[in-house]
């Protein structure tokens, strides 16, 4: 059996998606005047969103977020009137991030907004682990094609790994800990498709209990904060806006959509046929992470099932949200130490690291190889625990 050392797998995976992407990063990330790049897209992309809506929410006009119109025309006046289009889709909880990061300049909030989600993914990726190991964690995650597709695109995919990776990590020992950051997953809910469930069936009463209480409070302050409104125009307008994009599925970013639903939309299916397809997958992917997180105590594995799961189990996955699964891969790596991976999971895993980088251009080719990748990463975890004769109600954890 060829066999490949765990820790160059992540610098090839680097070199692979920087080679694959490379056409669509010259020609549609680098910076042409301050603050827009190439394409009129702000540097640092979709963070432009946060701060400008926090702009215009500290000068009284947060209806505008809820208005396609009226969200550009704001977006202009107060970052760049060549700003490209822009949809605000986040729920109104969200508010609480983009306020304080509008008080500071665009290019200090950006870089606050960075470092922060970063140094949140890396305290997360080292729970547990030895100093050296933390060390080792934090180089791969530096080098990760998905780290390099977070900064580049200004998401908050290092804070959404961050409360997804905590939440597993810190079940068993810090149940409320893990309860609050799984309640902070509201702030990006479709994320928490799969964690919800697999918490259900590990019967982690405390953990949901206190993420039902922190999603319920945060939810409450923000109408506290800033009434009701939003939250009506976000059911009302934005909701369905989110939806009539996705039945649309034009524009770059169908190209970063790595579910069943985006590459069933890619091979020519049209909207209903899809997503009724997407329903079967995710009803059975849901099931399976239940089962799959119950026949390991294994922490890291645990989260690798709920990581996989969540971008087969969403039509909404989108490759920004991929730290998750980098942090996951590189747990193992630095677990394994110098312990060689057989050749096909090496590679399996390769493609999966590559994949937030590599997606977009992947698609432009017409090749729909996204989405089976997170759905081969989960069967690589759960295939080892077939032969096991567990009862799977070893553990109730409380």
């Amino acid at each position: 059996m060829t066999l490949a050392a765990p820790r160059p797998i992540f610098v090839i995976a680097l070199v692979v998606a920087l080679l694959i992407a490379y056409p669509i990063l010259v020609n549609g990330y680098l910076p042409a005047q301050w603050p827009l790049d190439a394409t009129d897209h702000a540097i640092g992309r979709d963070f432009v969103n946060l701060w400008g809506a926090g702009r215009l929410i500290l000068d009284g006009q947060w209806p505008a977020l809820f208005s396609k119109t009226s969200y550009l025309d704001g977006l202009h006046r107060v970052f760049h009137p060549s700003l490209a289009p822009h949809f605000w889709s986040y729920p109104p909880t969200n508010f609480f991030l983009a306020v304080p990061l509008a008080l500071l300049p665009y290019a200090v909030s950006l870089a606050v907004w960075t470092l922060l989600g970063l140094g949140a993914m890396l305290w997360a990726a080292g729970i547990g682990l030895s100093t050296t190991q933390r060390h080792a964690v934090i180089v791969l995650l530096l080098i990760a094609p998905a780290t390099f597709t977070n900064i580049i695109s200004g998401q908050n995919g290092f804070f959404s790994a961050a409360l997804l990776a905590g939440t597993f990590l810190l079940l068993d020992e810090r149940p409320v800990i893990a309860g609050v950051l799984c309640g902070l997953l509201s702030l990006k809910p479709h994320l928490a498709i799969v964690a919800m469930p697999a918490l259900l069936a590990l019967g982690a009463w405390r953990v949901i209990f206190w993420a039902g209480v922190t999603a319920v409070g945060v939810a409450l302050a923000s109408v506290t904060a800033f009434g009701w409104g939003p939250w009506q125009s976000f059911v009302l307008a934005t909701v369905p806006a989110q939806g009539a994009m996705l039945k649309t599925f034009t524009g770059f970013f169908t190209t970063m959509v790595v579910s069943p639903y985006g590459m069933l939309r890619h091979l020519g299916l049209q909207h209903d046929a899809a997503m009724a397809a997407q329903a079967v997958v995710s009803v059975a992917t849901v099931a399976a992470a239940m089962i799959a997180v119950r026949r390991t105590q294994d922490a890291t594995l645990r989260l690798g099932f709920v990581a996989a799961a969540t971008f087969v189990a969403s039509p909404y996955a989108l490759t920004y949200d991929m730290p998750i699964i980098a942090l996951v891969i590189a747990r193992f790596a630095v677990r394994d130490g110098e312990t060689a991976w057989p050749a096909g999971l090496a590679g399996l895993y390769c493609a999966v690291l590559a994949l937030p980088l590599a997606a977009p251009a992947l698609a432009f080719m017409k090749l729909p190889l996204a989405a089976p990748l997170p759905a081969l990463l989960f069967l690589s975890l759960a295939i080892p625990l077939l032969p096991l004769k567990q009862n799977l109600a070893t553990k109730t954890v409380s």
